[in-house]
This record gives C-alpha cells, sequence and structure tokens, in this order.
C-alpha cells in the first residue's frame, strides 16, 4: 500500500495533496487495536483507516469508528459484517466474505471430486464474532465445532 501511495505522491497527488500512511502494530490483538484507534480517532488529525486485519479487531473497533464518521476502509477480513450500510456506513470489506468464498470452493470441489470430499472443521474462535456456537456434525458423522463448507458430495 506504501508504495502505491508513494506512487501517488510522486504523480501530483490526490488534488496536490500527498497521502502519509501511519501504521501501529496491534500485534493482531483485538484490544491493542482498539486502543491505537481510540488514540487515532482522539488525535483528529487521520483522514481514514484501512486494512486493518483481523475480524475481531474491526469487530472491536467498528461501532466507534462509524459513530465518529471516520472511514474504515478495505477491512483485511473476510466477515459478512462489513457490507452493514445501514448501521455502519463508514465500513467497508477488501474481500469477498468467507461465506461466499466458502460457496465458491464448494462448487469447485464438486466439479473436480464429483463422488464426494472431505471438508475442514474449523474453531470458531479464531474468527471471533462471525459463526455461531455449537456443535456440528462433518461429512463423516463426527462431532465438530463449525463447518465453513457442509457435506460435499
Amino acid at each position: 500500500m506504501q508504495n502505491y501511495f508513494d506512487y501517488v505522491a510522486t504523480n501530483g497527488g490526490i488534488d496536490g495533496r500527498k497521502i502519509v500512511l501511519t501504521g501501529k502494530d496491534d500485534q493482531y490483538q483485538p484490544a491493542a487495536t482498539k486502543t491505537n484507534s481510540d488514540e487515532a480517532l482522539a488525535a483528529n488529525k487521520y483522514a481514514a483507516f484501512d486494512s486493518v486485519l483481523g475480524t475481531p479487531n474491526n469487530l472491536g473497533i467498528w461501532d466507534d469508528t462509524n459513530r465518529e464518521c471516520m472511514p474504515q476502509l478495505l477491512n483485511a477480513t473476510g466477515a459478512a459484517q462489513w457490507g452493514d450500510v445501514e448501521n455502519h456506513p463508514w465500513t467497508t470489506g477488501a474481500q469477498l466474505d468467507y461465506f461466499s468464498e466458502a460457496g465458491l470452493w464448494a462448487d469447485w470441489l464438486k466439479q473436480k471430486y464429483p463422488n464426494g470430499v472431505k471438508y475442514t472443521v474449523t474453531d470458531p474462535k479464531k474468527l471471533g464474532d462471525l459463526v455461531p456456537d455449537g456443535p456440528l456434525i462433518n461429512n463423516e458423522g463426527k462431532l465438530g465445532t463449525y463447518a465453513t463448507v457442509a457435506n460435499i458430495g
């Protein structure tokens, strides 16, 4: 991203203005993201938040950024929440949501393996509040916590 902003700056900027990218390491810890966000909002010198990484990290700040009308752009997470323009109009996602992506993978797997394939069961805590709690059964009839893709085949 810095390279792109440097390119824009060397080509006259945006209406003559330069973009300055400031980054603070949150070590992928939502509490640190919240602290960094609070400090940035209080400083009142930033135009937008860009590419904050992680679903729990973004969920931890999106109410604040939207309340302050601070653009929270291109969240680096596939959570489905980033399309909530009614309640969080200042927040956008950067990638396809996890569920749409899973559907595309499922379609591809069905074509590639028409006789069926095993799928992965993942831990919902890695996705923050994105997925529901509770057990699901995978395609071998074993108990799992959350399956992105149901039985294929």
